[in-house]
Order: C-alpha cells, then structure tokens, then sequence
C-alpha cells in the first residue's frame, strides 16, 4: 500500500512538471555530468538538469562545427551551460504497441525534453565539498572509465561498458541482438551478480589487511552508493545494493531479518527514488526474480530455472511478445559459463587494457566465440511469436502460476494453466475482425490489411527515410528504423511473424525504405510492384540485400488477379516506378470501399476515373501525403467518399497536407483525419458486421 501510494505521489508530481505546448526560453542554466553525453553524427544527446528548479530533461543539440562532437567526447568535467533553449513535454507514442519513450523518461523521473539552440556561456561549477561534488567527481570516474574502455579493442570495450559501468550503448544492443532473442539480455543488466563481485573484492582486500569484519561491513556500506553511481544506476543494481546494504545495516546492529523483510525495504526504497520503478521491464524483472530466488533456495540450479522462466514468461510475453524455446535450458546453463567465465575475462580484459596484446586478443577470440554462439542458436527455427497478451491476462497466467508453485502435485493447475496460454495464443493468432491500419510512420506511407483468423495479411508500403546529402561527419547512424520500431514490433504484438503480401506502390524511400529491416523481422511470400519497377538496379540491389521473398510480381490493372483482397487500379503500362506509375488499390472492409493511390498525381487520377467511370469508395487514401499534386476535385467529386486518410509526418518540411487539398476536401464535404494528429488510424469490422474507425490519439475533437 505505501509503495502504490508512492507511486501516485510521484507520478502526479511529475505529470505537473510538463510543459504541453513547445515554448522558447532564454538564458537556461543546465547541469550535465560528462557520462550523460552520446553523439550520434552531429547531434548531441544528454541528460541533464535545469539549476533554478532542479528539474532533469533530456537534451538534444546539433553541432555546427566537426570539430565540436569530438570535443563532446573528450569532456570529462561536469559542467554547467547557459544556453537559449526550446522546451516541451516528451511526447507519447503515436502507434499501438510502439515503445512508449515518455514513459520510458518518466520512471527517470524525466518529463520534458529541451533542444539547445545556442550556447551562451560555461558557467563555473566549483562549489565547496558536499553531496554534489562527490556527485560530480563519480560521475567523472565513470566517464573516465567509459573513455578509457571504449580505447580497447571490439567487442571487449563493448562488453566492459556494458558490464562494469552499465553503458549498454546501440552498438552494443545491435551486435548482441542474438542474446536478446535467446532470452538472456537480463545477464546484461548490472546486477546481483556483479554487486557480489564488488563486494567479495573488497571483503578480499579487508582480510589481507587484517581489518576487522565489522569495519569492512562499515566500508562497504560508504562504497555501495559510490558503486552505484559509477555502475550506472540501473533497477537491477539498485535493487541488489539495497538489499545488501539493509543485510549489512541489519547485521552491524545485531538484529537477524529474513530475505523476505529486506526484500520489501529494497523495494521501498527504490520506490521512494524511482516512483515508476514496477512499470519498467528491467524492475519488474529483477524485483520478481529475487524475490523467487528468496522461495527457492533449497531448489537445483535446473528446477530454479524452470520456475524463474515460468514467472518471467508473462512479462517477456507482455514486453518482447516472442519466447525462445532454448530459453529454459539456456539460462540454466549459460549463467555459469557467464557468472565463471565471461564476466571474470571481461573483468581481466579491463585491468591489463593495452598492455598484454595476446591475452586481450585471447579474450576478445572468447567472446567472439560467445557471440556466435549466440547466432547460431537464435538462427534455430525454436522462436514462437505469442503476441502481447492483455494485462489481465498476464495477471490470471501469474496467478494460475503461483497456484501451480504452491502445490506442484496438483495436475489440473498445470492444465488450467496449459489451458490458459493456448486460449491466448489462439485468441492472438486468430482475431475475429477484419481491419485495416494507417500507421502513423511519419512522412511516409505504410498500410496493414488482415482479413479474419488472418487468412490473409498484406501490407503496403514500408514507410521509410529520405536521406538528404550532408558531410560525412554529419550523417548519423541509424539503429533502428521506423518499419522495425513501428510496423514489425505492431505485427509481433498481433502474433504476426509472416506476410501473405506486400504490396510496394512506388520506388521513393518514404514508400519502401524499410523494406530491408523489415525482412529481417517478418518474412514474406509475394511482393507485388507497379510493371517495370522490378528492372530498376536500385531496388534489385534492395531485393539482394534483404531475406528474398518466394515470389516478385510486377503488375498492372491488367495483371493477374491476386487473392489478397484487393484490386490494383493502376498502372495501366510499364513504367520507372515513379509517382506516376503508382500502384492505386481497392478493397473492401464490410461496408467500406477503400482506395490508396501512392503518390499517383492528379493527371494519373484523371485517368483512373476515366478507365473506371463507376468507381466510388467510402473512403479515400489521398495521394502524395496530402500534396497538392494529388487530390484532384473531379476525382474527389467521382469518388463521393465519406472520409479521407492523409498519411503524413508532423511538421514535415514539404508541409503536407496543402492547403489546396483541404481546400478540395471542404468543398466536396469530405471530412478527413491526418496520421499527424491523431496518430495511427484502424477501420476494424468485427462479426457483428459493425464497422469502426479508431485513432490512437483521441485527444483532438
């Protein structure tokens, strides 16, 4: 009860701190430790705090000079800037089941993010000896230390910011993407293992200098808090120093408490400095799993592991929404080959850095070796996509669960429980609607069609990136793209690993520049394109690149009939793959008739009405993101359609939609909802032959 009450203390306190509409303010005064730093090309992310109000934000800025970014990285003092800013709230996700970063920043306690416009001036920070300059001079141990670590070789340097100073940087989450699928990311996450070495190392230190065990106990306690800023701060580490630090205060004062009390008072703690703690995936993890560890230690390491998988099932489903079936066996297993042998090597590797070669490039061999063998095992065909199961319904399986613990005997709680995981698979797996979904891809285009029981699923378009030409030391890297982060985490939410068809309506990258990072994720039968596109050298060197899908088909209106639901339109001839060579799209939704026309301009329009003189839709998918080059008004006014769909990027720099097109839907009184404003858009029919419209951002009327 207290800690729920602390929870909506804190978040209530926080949601007062935000700052709704973007405002420009002058002559800020922000604090910046030098490990908050990351540069990514040229822009500059921090995590900082404002002075006047001790309110921490996250930052942005974008260098103007080369020289700048490398000078970022060198900085290694806790400084305190005066600059012209821009401020506003972090904003929510835009699409079902995408990543939500403002609660992400909210459990740091972080709601409002600033773009610095200019820096005034570096202010001093010399303040005399306190709390806050202990504060500064860990944080500039640990940058030193990230420094020093990212100098040694690959993949060491990754493995040492990762385990040791807990900086899991993109690189790092990119190479180690294997573990993560395999279920063993956790072993990443600063821990109680890691606190155990801490601890046995200082406790090592005390015997050989004959210091008694009650001083050592007083040392440590000083030296966990230090440990824990230099470790990065995360849930897991703080939990495992809490729960130290109340044994060892317990211990020095002569009073024995059970693993369950302290339990408890490490999570109260965490709660009173992270009132959001329980809605992370790394809290709720690492506070579950002590606590069961607590249960159980008088089981075996494999009889632990079962149990530990079991109750973590329904949070990795909740999060991940795939399960590896290795996932058991593997972390009974590997977590020795890790506790015994990867973290000591790494820790190995850290200590003698530059000056033993071999013995660094033996270590790195081994972690290679780790590494690949990770590969291989993610490579196995043992990944079920599951789908995101409903809150409630990861309460009932942790439930049916603890029941199951509780009396291990007892054959119909396993099957109860059996049960109940197979209902929520079928139930994914085999919706009863039908739906189409805009996403909400920023400038670009991407739609999804699922017929019921999915008996087919298509998407068109892959939304995607336009690269503008730049210096090299500008170009950032990109981690993730929008189609991975926003179409491919949605489908694995649905229990969607597989396409019928994708359908690609033109070449331009907004349309098709996630093609690639898409197949990574979900596979695909039938890729269809507007005639003529397939000869393109671009797009073959795009087909090259990516898990190739069974089958090409070029089209147009003329082509093939498809059983995917829906009737290509256009093009009427071979083309280049251009605007004008548009795939235009019709389908069906119960009583809706839909069009989605690419980026097919006003003349293509003309052409289309002319050849189907009779064609009328309920709703219309404007063309070219709401350009004025589409939308033409004798297309509008055949058409007759009692919505239209723009699908465009906020505050884009085209300025779609144009005025023009709004101008042309008000005068034919065709109402419209933007993917800018209300974020993704669903026309779901379910068996009762009702059809629905949903926005994800109901905000607006």
């Amino acid at each position: 009860m207290i800690g729920f009450g602390i929870y909506f203390y804190g978040n209530t306190q926080g949601n007062q701190k935000q700052i709704p509409i973007e405002k420009e303010v002058h002559g800020v005064a922000i604090k910046i430790y030098p490990d908050d730093y990351s540069t990514n090309g040229d822009l500059v992310s921090f995590e900082g705090q404002i002075v006047s109000d001790s309110q921490k934000i996250r930052g942005f800025y974008n260098c103007k000079t080369q020289a700048e970014p490398n000078r970022i990285k060198r900085n290694q003092q806790t400084q305190i800037i005066n600059a012209d800013v821009k401020i506003q709230m972090i904003k929510p996700p835009t699409n079902e089941n995408e990543f939500n970063y403002q609660s992400f920043m909210h459990t740091k306690s972080i709601y409002n993010g600033l773009t610095v416009i200019k820096v005034n001036s570096k202010l001093s920070n010399q303040v005399t000896f306190s709390i806050e300059t202990v504060l500064n001079k860990l944080h500039e141990i640990r940058a030193q230390l990230k420094s020093y670590f990212s100098s040694l070789s690959n993949p060491l340097d990754k493995f040492l910011n990762a385990l040791i100073i807990g900086d899991k940087t993109q690189d790092f989450n990119q190479d180690l993407e294997s573990v993560r699928q395999l279920g063993l990311i956790h072993l990443f996450c600063l821990s109680g293992l890691h606190v155990y070495y801490f601890v046995m190392l200082i406790g090592t230190l005390g015997n050989w200098l004959f210091i008694p065990r009650e001083t050592m106990n007083k040392i440590v306690l000083l030296l966990l808090p230090c440990y824990l800023v230099i470790a990065g701060e995360s849930s897991s580490l703080r939990r495992a120093i809490f729960m130290c630090m109340v044994q060892i205060i317990c211990e020095l004062m002569s009073k024995p408490v059970q693993g369950i009390i302290i339990w408890c008072l490490a999570l109260l703690i965490g709660l009173l400095i992270e009132p959001q703690l329980l809605l992370t995936f790394g809290g709720q993890l690492s506070y579950l799993m002590s606590l069961l560890l607590i249960f159980m230690e008088n089981k075996g390491n494999f009889e632990s592991g079962v149990w530990l998988n079991l109750f973590s099932l329904p949070f990795v489903l909740f999060n991940v929404y795939q399960w590896n079936v290795l996932a058991i066996v593997l972390s009974v297993f590997i977590i020795p080959v890790f506790e015994f042998l990867i973290l000591p090597i790494v820790i190995c590797g850290g200590i003698i850095g530059h000056h033993f070669q071999n013995i660094t490039e033996l270590i790195n061999n081994l972690l290679n070796l780790f590494i690949n063998l990770c590969e291989k095992l993610a490579n196995l065909p043992l990944n079920i996509t599951f789908g995101k199961p409903g809150l409630i319904a990861c309460v009932c399986l942790l439930i049916c669960s603890l029941a199951c613990f509780l009396r291990q005997v007892s054959i119909k709680r396993w099957v109860v429980l059996f049960t109940l995981y197979m209902c929520l698979f079928l139930w994914i797996h085999f919706p009863m609607r039908h739906e189409v979904v805009f996403f909400d891809i920023g400038q670009g285009d991407s739609t999804l069609v699922r017929e019921p029981f999915n008996q087919k699923i298509t998407l068109i378009d892959t939304g995607g990136k336009v690269h503008f030409k730049m210096d090299d030391w500008r170009t950032r890297k990109e981690y993730q793209t929008s189609g991975e982060k926003i179409i491919a985490n949605y489908l694995l939410s649905q229990g969607i690993s597989h396409l019928d068809y994708l359908y690609l309506t033109h070449q331009d990258a907004d349309h098709i520049g996630n093609f690639p990072s898409i197949l990574k994720k979900i596979s695909v039968d039938k890729v269809v394109v507007p005639l003529g596109m397939e000869q393109l050298p671009q797009f073959v060197k795009k087909i090259k690149s990516t898990h190739a899908p069974k089958k090409l088909i070029p089209m147009t209106d003329a082509g093939e009939k498809l059983d995917s639901g829906l009737t290509v339109l256009h093009p009427f001839v071979a083309g280049a793959g251009k605007n004008e060579d548009s795939l235009v799209l019709f389908g069906k939704i119960g009583g809706f008739k839909y069009l989605i026309t690419g980026d097919l301009d006003q003349a293509g329009e003309k052409k289309v009405i002319q050849k189907y003189p009779d064609l009328q839709v309920s709703i219309l998918k404007t063309g070219h993101h709401g350009s004025k080059t589409a939308t033409n008004p004798l297309f509008v006014e055949q058409l007759k359609p009692k919505l239209a769909i723009i699908s465009a990027g906020k505050n884009n720099r085209y300025g779609h939609p144009h005025q023009e097109t709004l101008e042309t839907l008000k005068k034919y009184r065709v109402p419209f909802v933007s993917t800018a404003e209300r974020g993704m858009i669903s026309i779901r029919k379910f068996q009762n032959n009702k059809e629905k419209i949903e926005v994800f951002n109901n905000e607006k009327s």
